[in-house]
């Protein structure tokens, strides 16, 4: 993107539909308290909470004269949108009055982005990941359906819905930002823990030649049939590519488990364990190491 992402209260809500017997718009609001927890309520009545919708406002930098950037962003936003539910749904445009820079008016997600939880995500199994992962290749297709490409997906333009929980099996993410970013060439390293089936997709994704990368209905295609067939026994599978990507993912959640086993292991205190400044004896340490010369002379 190109512009600074706020946060703000829209007092009187987005409009949802026309109320015929109150004769005026329905308008989604809720109540916010003071570390911006959003709660969604009809109600405006309320002496300790703020009222209205917790919204996210992208100012567009240098915008204050309409030119093609912007324009662009919005009708490829617009029409995406029309095209999936998991992409960050677009409110509306407004402009600062001070200099006339033009704010895109979106939904406030919640759960952050997916960067911002990664530190939580690395410890779900691998049906979790893939789940997470099917949500952000439903917006990608809705974004190839009008013929665009995204040139600057990563971790900071996934939007989780809600606060990722690890024992929530619905992790919903959103594709956000359709800016028109130039492509970073930079493949970071994979991890020696990743199932080779899944590194193996990663790389074709990754291919210099974009006609040689996978199309995003192949990955979804791939991606989805691993989640729903996860928890089947592996010999009612029939598709062998699927069965042997869900063997490499189970083995992987095994590893995942063992090594999360360890790391709870290393926090316990061993008995004769110091955590505070002591003096320390080292009376006979250069005879020790004298000795030790001499023998590997």
């Amino acid at each position: 993107g190109f512009g600074s992402i706020y946060k703000a209260i829209w007092a009187d809500g987005r409009i949802v539909k026309w109320d015929h017997e109150k004769n005026k718009w329905h308008r989604a609001i809720g109540l916010i308290d003071d570390n911006w927890k959003y709660k969604e309520s009809s109600s405006r009545n309320s002496n300790s909470l703020k009222t209205g919708l917790l919204v996210a406002l992208k100012r567009l930098n240098d915008s204050s004269k309409i030119n093609d950037k912007f324009l662009n962003e919005l009708k490829y936003h617009l029409n995406a949108f029309k095209m999936t539910d998991f992409l960050l749904p677009l409110l509306g445009i407004t402009r600062d009055p001070e200099n006339l820079e033009y704010i895109i008016v979106m939904n406030y997600v919640h759960g952050g982005s997916l960067r911002n939880n990664l530190h939580q995500i690395y410890r779900v199994n691998w049906k979790k990941r893939l789940f997470i992962l099917n949500s952000i290749i439903f917006g990608l297709i809705g974004i190839h359906r009008i013929r665009i490409v995204h040139k600057d997906l990563h971790s900071g333009n996934i939007l989780m819905c809600n606060a990722f929980n690890e024992n929530d099996d619905w992790n919903i993410s959103l594709v956000s930002d359709l800016g028109l970013s130039q492509p970073v060439r930079f493949r970071p390293q994979i991890a020696n823990h990743v199932p080779q089936f899944y590194a193996s997709l990663i790389k074709r994704c990754w291919d210099m030649d974009p006609s040689k990368r996978p199309k995003a209905t192949e990955l979804l295609n791939t991606i989805y049939n691993c989640w729903e067939n996860y928890d089947k026994n592996i010999e009612d599978i029939r598709d062998d590519k699927i069965k042997q990507a869900i063997i490499q993912f189970r083995n992987a959640d095994k590893k995942l488990q063992e090594i999360s086993d360890l790391k709870v292991q290393s926090t316990i205190q061993h008995s004769e364990a110091y955590f505070t400044s002591r003096v320390i004896n080292l009376s006979g340490l250069n005879d020790s190491i004298a000795k030790y010369k001499e023998n590997e002379e």
